[in-house]
Formats: structure tokens, C-alpha cells, sequence
């Protein structure tokens, strides 16, 4: 398998999407869920979907140089090496045809257009399954396998099956058969793959808030189940006209869907997260992503101590924390938060950076861990 071969593959791909994009024509209801004001919908859309790629683009090459960062403190095979790039730069596969109908990157998108798929692993698989992208045919079931579980690799089988031997020397070649039906050998190489997919992403989904490619935090709150505005302005201590006019809507024309409420002038101990969410963060026993999403008392400040916890503790692989630690990635995004926002975050931020990551390395018995 050539590297090179399936990046060009890659890129076809990709730019097919754009192509599809730009002969699309887009119209109002295209853009509901922007909340724009603009004249020129169909080119505004086309204009932020182009964007939606570059910027996945742009995350893919950089996870292609932090496995390379890790092959170098690891000594890869080559073989393996070139399994884990290709494994990398098709993980997200499923995003850049996302972008083609859908103007968010959130997978509950994929539930409300009655997709046949429920997120972009397996969109990105059936893309990978149903085009040539140049992989011999006795990686494709383990690549497969990362693209389908990355976003939840405690989902592959066998994932807490230790890999007791030297990573350096292993030869990935010896257990691969091609069939889709994996044994043993074959299942611990997918989690591998897998292991390393999902830790690089997480990483630079952090890196993504530090280049300010991601919001850090919003100046707003999402009520998605709104009973009234009266109700949510009760709520939240904020006048209905402030909310009406943040959302560029009229009393009148408001047909209880979902709001967004500003937080300037709002009392900012409303959004201290609650005890329950301590609890889940600080024993990392987080409930279900799409049970908490579905909750009042959800927002981006439970976000990021849900993102902290479960993105650091479900972390496989000692290098990718690593290169966390050597990019003070946690202190950088804290530092970027504004400075009246930072007491929300504060002792998430601090714990992270000392228990999970800093702790954790100090207290490493292997190069690595499954």
C-alpha cells in the first residue's frame, strides 16, 4: 500500500464534494440553522460549506504529522507506519459528505434528516467500502474498522485486550488476512489502529479550539425545548427583547423552536454546572453524550468538563498525552477563555492538567496501554 497513492485518491474524493457543493443551488431554508441575514443565500452557503471542508481538511494533515511525531518516538514498522496514515487521513471520511447536505458537523444531524447512517463512522464507512481509495485489500477490513469506531472506540471488541509485546516490532502483516470476519489477531490490530485514530483526534479536536478553528466557549445558551420565550427569559434573567433581538426574530413569527439565549448580561452563576456533573467528571462515569445533550441543564460549560474528562480518560496510547503535555494544549485553551467566563472552568482545567495528563505520565509503567 502507497501512502501517496491513497492521499491522491483522497483528495479526488474531496474534491468531488466541493464540486457538489458548488453546483448545488441553496435557498432560505438552506440556512435556517445559521441564523443569517444575508441577501445571497446560495452563495453564503456555498461560501460556509467550502469552509466546513478546509477546516477538516486542515485537522486530517495535522493528525497525519502528530502520528508521524509519535512514529518517531516509537520506531514504527513501515508497513504499520503507512496502515495507521491511511487509517488516519480516511477517518473522517463521513464529514466531507456531511458537508455536502448538512451546514453543522454534529452527528444529531444524521437523526434529523432520517439518514440511514447515525454518524459519520459509518457514513465514512460506507464511502470507504463503495470507492477505490488505493488500500490493498488485506487492510481494508482493519481500516474499515477505525473509520467505523473512531468516535467511540469502546465500541471494537477486544479494545481492553492488552497488547503485550513491543509495539516498535510489531509486524502488522503477520496477522492480517483481509477477511471481514476477524479473528483474534486481526481484532487486536483493529484496536490498535483503532486506539491510535481516536487519540490523535481528540488531541487535535483541542488543537482545533486553540487555532480558533472551534469556539471555546459561546456568548450564548441553547434552549432546544422551549415552552415559551416569557419562560425562558424567567429562566435565565434575561429580558425577552434581548433574547428576540439576539435571535433576529419577532414575538409574532416565533413558532417554539429552539433559542438561543445571551449570556451578557446574564447572572454568569446560573451557569456553574451542578454537582451531578462534578460527580461524572471528577470518576469519569459520564452518562451518555446523547442523554446529557437532551438535558435543561446542559450548555458549554458542562461541555468542556465532559470534553476534559472523556477525551483524557478514554485516552489508549501514552504518546498522544504526550504530545498534549509538550503542546501545553490545556493550559492554552484555559488562557484563551475570557477572563469573567474563567471561574465556570477553572477546576476542570486544573485537574486535567495535573491528575489526567501530567499524573498519568508521571505514573506510566509502559510505553503504551490498551
Amino acid at each position: 500500500m502507497n501512502y501517496l497513492e491513497t492521499k491522491n485518491k483522497f483528495s479526488e474524493y474531496v474534491q468531488s464534494c466541493k464540486n457538489l457543493i458548488l453546483k448545488t443551488f441553496f435557498d432560505k431554508k438552506d440556512c435556517e440553522s445559521l441564523n443569517i441575514q444575508d441577501s445571497d443565500i446560495n452563495e453564503f452557503i456555498k461560501s460556509y460549506r467550502l469552509e466546513m471542508i478546509k477546516r477538516k481538511v486542515n485537522h486530517t494533515m495535522r493528525m497525519i504529522i502528530e502520528i508521524e511525531k509519535i512514529n518517531k518516538k516509537l520506531n514504527l514498522r513501515f508497513n504499520f507506519r503507512e496502515v495507521l496514515k491511511v487509517a488516519i487521513l480516511l477517518h473522517d471520511l463521513g464529514r466531507f459528505r456531511q458537508a455536502t447536505w448538512s451546514n453543522t458537523f454534529s452527528d444529531s444531524a444524521y437523526h434529523r434528516s432520517n439518514s440511514p447512517f447515525k454518524n459519520h463512522g459509518e457514513d465514512g464507512y460506507d464511502i470507504f467500502l463503495n470507492n477505490d481509495f488505493m488500500v490493498d485489500k488485506k487492510y481494508i477490513p482493519v481500516i474499515g474498522m477505525s473509520i467505523l469506531h473512531h468516535l467511540d472506540s469502546s465500541r471494537i471488541k477486544k479494545l481492553n485486550a492488552k497488547y503485550d509485546g513491543n509495539i516498535s516490532s510489531y509486524n502488522i502483516d503477520q496477522v492480517l488476512t483481509g477477511n471481514f470476519q476477524l479473528n483474534e489477531g486481526e481484532w487486536q490490530a483493529a484496536s490498535i489502529i483503532v486506539g491510535f485514530v481516536a487519540d490523535i483526534d481528540r488531541l487535535d479536536i483541542l488543537h482545533q479550539f486553540l487555532l480558533g478553528e472551534e469556539e471555546i466557549v459561546r456568548d450564548y445558551i441553547y434552549e432546544e425545548s422551549v415552552k415559551s420565550i416569557d419562560a425562558v427569559a424567567k429562566k435565565w434573567g434575561v429580558s425577552k427583547k434581548e433574547i428576540l433581538e439576539y435571535n433576529h426574530i419577532l414575538e409574532k413569527d416565533y413558532n417554539n423552536e429552539g433559542l438561543k439565549v445571551p449570556i451578557k448580561n446574564m447572572d454568569l452563576n446560573k451557569l456553574v454546572i451542578s454537582d451531578e456533573y462534578r460527580e461524572m467528571f471528577f470518576s469519569g462515569n459520564w452518562l451518555p453524550l446523547s442523554e446529557l445533550r437532551g438535558r435543561e441543564d446542559w450548555n458549554f460549560v458542562a461541555l468542556w468538563w465532559w470534553r476534559l474528562s472523556a477525551f483524557l480518560n478514554e485516552m489508549v496510547f501514552y504518546e498522544p498525552l504526550d504530545l498534549i503535555k509538550e503542546m501545553d494544549l490545556i493550559n492554552k485553551i484555559y488562557e484563551k477563555i475570557p477572563e469573567n467566563l474563567k471561574f465556570l472552568f477553572t477546576e476542570a482545567f486544573t485537574y486535567a492538567n495535573e491528575v489526567l495528563v501530567n499524573d498519568r505520565l508521571a505514573n506510566k509503567t509502559s510505553g503504551l496501554y490498551l
